[in-house]
């Protein structure tokens, strides 16, 4: 590993935790074999952590967004920051790989945390 790859890593493992353990326990090396997808992968984290959990994940993606998601080539700091084993062949894949981890979250928060509506009906 080399020292700039070490530095991410430990930057975000100090300030990004929750978001480094959401990304790298499910998009490690065996990614593919065990989940057949990243669309699926990124299903399994949403599903396997609480709601409480994604809130923190969610706050970490917003806060490494203002800090890091603006630079164009986000890649580095994707694969050896946060641990993500997938490769992005441009700098639009790693993008768009983080809008959609956002996306995903913050739809799954809403849908728990959402009053019910008028047309909504318990079983």
């Amino acid at each position: 590993m080399s020292r700039q790859s070490r530095q991410l890593a430990l930057e975000a493992e100090e300030l990004w935790p929750k978001l480094q353990q959401f990304l790298s326990c499910y998009f490690r090396e065996d990614w593919v074999e065990e989940h057949g997808s990243s669309g699926a992968a990124l299903e399994r984290a949403v599903a396997d952590w609480d709601l409480a959990g994604r809130r923190l994940v969610l706050r970490e993606i917003r806060d490494w967004n203002a800090r890091r998601g603006w630079k164009r080539d986000m890649r580095a700091s994707l694969n050896f920051g946060l641990g993500v084993n997938l490769h992005f062949a441009t700098e639009e894949q790693a993008r768009n790989f983080m809008n959609d981890v956002y996306d995903r979250v913050i739809v799954s928060v809403r849908r728990e945390t959402r009053p019910p509506s008028e047309g909504d009906h318990e079983v």
